[in-house]
């Protein structure tokens, strides 16, 4: 795998450090650091055998394409934190029915669309944290009964509502500190049964 930074990931980048059949078996693709400021709606188009992808730290300065991962059906685990993404857009993680972990850590969001992880019945950590983020859409976790971990601290929101984590009765781990949380209505964490660790200091 070539070490030079690159402005924008695309196919042909993939195609000239590893040959098509490669491609098609690789599990891992790490690409962090990389100065990475685009990537090409097709890049990850023959990546079928994908589980692993790392894309932190780079320079990504806009949204991802809605196709971006759509031939990537056995991802598992994706990092996209220490970026400028701004948003993500709804339909970026659709159909991803393995996945188990998205880190959008320090990506500049300000906000998620309802939709962004519907259907991710897999996904059992999301890490939002040192964002923008001053409110959660009230099903924005609807789907996801899997689910372990959620870091949203380090954000803006100033109060929860009861919905918002509404059926996530595997959560184990959440973390709200280092907001501006200055209400949250009664029974909030009532379907948090599994819930043993909750930070909220700094509020």
């Amino acid at each position: 795998e070539n070490k030079k930074k690159m402005p924008i990931l695309n196919r042909q980048f993939l195609e000239k450090n590893y040959n098509r059949d490669e491609l098609n078996k690789l599990t891992e693709l790490c690409l962090g650091w990389r100065d990475i400021k685009s990537i090409d709606a097709a890049a990850f188009g023959v990546l079928e055998s994908l589980s692993i992808l790392n894309l932190c730290k780079n320079r990504l300065n806009s949204p991802l394409d809605a196709s971006l991962f759509s031939n990537c059906p056995n991802i598992e685990r994706i990092n996209l934190s220490f970026n400028d993404l701004g948003r993500i857009h709804p339909s970026t993680f659709k159909g991803l029915k393995r996945l188990k972990s998205i880190e959008l850590c320090t990506t500049k969001l300000n906000s998620l669309d309802v939709h962004t992880f519907d259907g991710l019945e897999s996904l059992e950590t999301i890490m939002l944290n040192n964002n923008s983020l001053a409110s959660v859409e009230v099903k924005l976790f609807a789907d996801l009964s899997n689910l372990t971990q959620l870091n949203l601290s380090g954000n803006k929101l100033t109060t929860i509502n009861t919905a918002v984590f509404g059926g996530l009765k595997n959560l184990v781990k959440l973390d709200l500190n280092s907001n501006q949380i200055n209400s949250m209505e009664v029974g909030v964490f009532r379907d948090l049964e599994s819930l043993d660790e909750l930070d909220l200091s700094f509020n």
